[in-house]
Formats: structure tokens, C-alpha cells, sequence
């Protein structure tokens, strides 16, 4: 049927080539040495290939940027399919109680072998160290490289990048008069060098609530919220909640140089005033600071109870209401001023990309350059942590498979 390349050897591009029909010559042309990278390190290695909690009337939730396009895409190619793809090549995934999918054997490494028999099996053509730097296209597309000899002439080209930290990296598409929405980053830890956390690195705690909000940080347009785990680390704070509001709050962020006021919520329960008065009426005359609350680590407790003001030899039946109410106030509002970002190399994710309103999602093909589709994260699309970016790579990366095939 034609020659088709595609652009970009990870998650979007492999599963393009692995759905296009063996009518079609298919070529992977990676710019590294290295194939399927982020699949090899997602998930400590294990691959968090998808994620079961799919509601698509909550997708705002899952992915910040392109959630209304992505309905259009999962009514096509969710992940009840992907499970079904992989379950067809004997690759069977589980579900952990956090939704989250991975393979049985917990290696990232049967992911891959998975793609590359397949793209052996179907032939696909993978080359290795080649960057674009142009696309022509006359009767057909040409695709120059950085320091090639030779340029590469086809009739579909699939561009499958994944994330570009720089606008200059998008410079080859904006030549195809493509608008890109400026790339920053998504899904890192928050560092806080004057944190009273700092020295508790190593505890977590498997539910918080962190809010960003505008009362506390006047450059926001809106308040932003996540709740999920939580990790202090050794220069300030990381864990799904953490990486899910910087999903959320990315753009905002980014322009105020990460430099903001954190909040935190270390026990989500409303019956706190019972609690209190409960431990108070059942040991009096025990010290506060020796024995924690709300299921909470007692070194973090004892910090709580600093920050709080409570001296470690203060007993409940001598706490003031003033005191408790900072015990409280510290539990459920504690500021902690964040100074900087740390970017995790498994869950890197950025946020812009080529605009939305160029693409049709039905297709994912170019609305300015027929013959061109895109999928993946060279898209204005991004998802929180949690197997939700590889998703939309297998939704978009398939659709694109499938529209190429349908064409004559």
C-alpha cells in the first residue's frame, strides 16, 4: 500500500508500527541509540503499562491537557483493549489494588521483547541514531537528518517524538506550519531547602492532601489540589500526590520559577476534634509527643508536635485549647515553602506539544499537512503518574496504525 515512517522509537511510535498493516513498508527512525527508553524504566523497571481506573467522565482528572480529545480517542482504543492486545501475544497484566497495570512477570524487559518479535515478525525497518531535522513534502514526504548523506522519501510519516524539553526540538514540525505550545515540564518532586521536614527523609505515608492555592500564592489563576502517597526525601517532598498536583498546576508553576507555598493535609479524617478528646479522656497524663496519632510515623509526629509548640513534656490533660489548636491547624494546614523542582527520570512527562486543534482525532493526522499524523506525547497531551501517559501512547499511536491502513 506505501512506504510509511515513523518518527520517535518509544511507547507511540513501536505500537503505530506494530498496528499497520504488513501490506505497508514501515520504518522506525530513532534519533538515540536507545529503543522503548521510558517503557524500560517505567515503573521501577516493571512497566506500568496502563491503568484500570478509567472513568471517562472524570478524564480532567487523569489528563490536565487533552482530556476532551482523548474521549473521542478511548471510545476507539481503551485500556480494556490494550489489556486484550497484550493477552493476544501472551503477555498477561495484573492490576495492583492502586489501579495501576503491570505485567505479570513484573519486567519491563517482556514489554519489549513483546514489541521488537513483533516489529521482527512484521519486518519493520528500525534505524537507529537518525534525527529529523525537515520534512518536505511534494508528491511525497522527504525527511532530512542531521549529518545523513541520504534523505528518506515515503508516503506517510507517523511522528511519534514523545515529550521535547525545548522549542528548538519542535523546530522541524513548526517548519510544517505546525503551532506548538511552549514545553515545560510535568510530574516532579517539589524541593524545599528551608523545609522543618527536611531531616525526616524516608517517611511516608500512603494518603495526604497537597494543595497549591491562591490565597497563599497570588501568580495563580485557580486552587489546586491532590490526594494520594507521600514521601519527605532528602531535599523536600515527592509521591503520586505530589507529582499530581505538579500535573495539574504545571504551566503556573513553571511561570513562577517553582518557587511557591505547599499545603498539607497529613490525615484526611474530619472526626479530628473526637480523636483529640478521646486520647485526652484515656491518658491524661500521657506525654503528647511520646506516642502519635492517626496512624502517623512517631518521628513525624514528634515534628508535628515541635512545629506545633507542644514542649515533649507536655501531657494531654495539660494542653490549652490554644495548643490544640495548632496541633490541629499543623496536621491539616501545614505551609512548607517550595524553593525548586526535581524532575524524575521514569516519570518525566511534559506538558505542550503540537497544538490539539491541528489534529483530528479521529485519525490523528495533520489537519494542515494530509499524510501526516501524530501520536503520543509530541501532542499537547499529558496524564498523571500512574500508567496514564503510556494509555493515551496506545490509543493515539493505534489510531494513527488504523487510519493509515484505511487509506488507499
Amino acid at each position: 500500500m506505501g512506504k510509511v515512517a515513523i518518527i520517535g522509537g518509544g511507547a507511540a511510535g513501536f505500537f503505530a508500527a506494530l498496528n499497520i498493516s504488513n501490506e505497508n513498508e514501515i520504518h522506525i527512525f530513532e534519533k538515540s541509540s536507545e529503543l522503548l527508553s521510558k517503557v524500560s524504566i517505567s515503573g521501577g523497571g516493571r512497566c506500568n503499562v496502563t491503568n484500570s481506573d478509567f472513568d471517562l467522565a472524570n478524564l480532567k482528572e487523569y489528563y490536565p491537557r487533552g482530556n476532551k480529545e482523548l474521549r473521542q480517542a478511548f471510545s476507539v482504543f481503551d485500556n480494556t483493549s490494550i489489556f486484550k492486545w497484550f493477552k493476544d501475544r501472551g503477555v498477561h497484566l495484573r492490576t495492583e489494588s492502586d489501579c495501576r497495570v503491570f505485567p505479570e512477570s513484573d519486567s519491563s524487559a517482556e514489554i519489549i521483547n513483546c514489541f521488537l518479535k513483533e516489529a521482527n515478525d512484521k519486518n519493520v525497518n528500525i534505524h537507529n541514531g537518525f534525527k529529523v531535522v525537515r520534512i518536505n513534502k511534494n508528491d511525497k514526504f522527504k525527511i532530512i537528518f542531521q549529518e545523513k548523506n541520504e534523505d528518506f522519501y515515503c508516503d506517510k510519516i507517523i511522528v511519534a517524538t514523545g515529550g521535547i524539553s525545548s522549542s528548538k526540538g519542535y523546530n522541524f514540525l513548526q517548519q510544517t506550519g505546525h503551532k506548538i505550545i511552549p514545553p515545560v515540564p510535568s510530574l516532579f518532586a517539589f524541593d524545599s531547602y528551608y523545609s522543618n521536614l527536611i531531616d525526616l527523609e524516608g517517611i511516608s505515608l500512603k494518603k495526604v492532601k497537597i494543595s497549591v492555592l491562591k490565597r497563599d500564592n497570588y501568580f495563580l489563576k485557580n486552587n489546586y489540589s491532590a490526594e494520594g502517597g507521600f514521601l519527605i526525601t532528602h531535599n523536600g517532598i515527592s509521591g503520586p500526590a505530589v507529582l499530581r498536583l505538579s500535573s495539574y498546576a504545571a504551566r503556573e508553576l513553571n511561570m513562577n520559577d517553582y518557587k511557591f507555598v505547599a499545603r498539607i493535609n497529613f490525615i484526611l479524617i474530619s472526626d479530628i476534634d473526637f480523636e483529640i478528646s478521646f486520647i485526652r479522656d484515656i491518658s491524661p497524663s500521657k506525654i503528647i509527643s511520646s506516642q502519635s496519632l492517626f496512624g502517623l510515623p512517631l518521628r513525624l509526629w514528634k515534628r508535628i508536635c515541635e512545629i506545633s509548640g507542644i514542649d515533649t513534656k507536655l501531657k494531654w490533660n495539660d494542653i490549652s485549647k490554644k495548643k490544640i489548636h495548632l496541633l490541629k491547624n499543623t496536621l491539616e494546614n501545614h505551609p512548607l515553602f517550595i524553593t525548586d523542582k526535581t524532575t524524575n527520570k521514569e516519570e518525566f512527562v511534559t506538558c505542550g506539544g503540537v497544538s490539539l486543534k491541528e489534529i483530528d482525532f479521529s485519525t490523528m493526522e495533520s489537519k494542515l499537512v494530509p499524510g501526516l499524523y501524530f501520536a503520543g506525547e509530541v501532542l499537547d497531551i499529558d496524564g498523571i503518574t500512574g500508567g496514564y501517559n503510556f494509555q493515551s501512547a496506545w490509543t493515539t499511536g493505534y489510531i494513527a496504525a488504523k487510519a493509515i491502513c484505511s487509506k488507499r
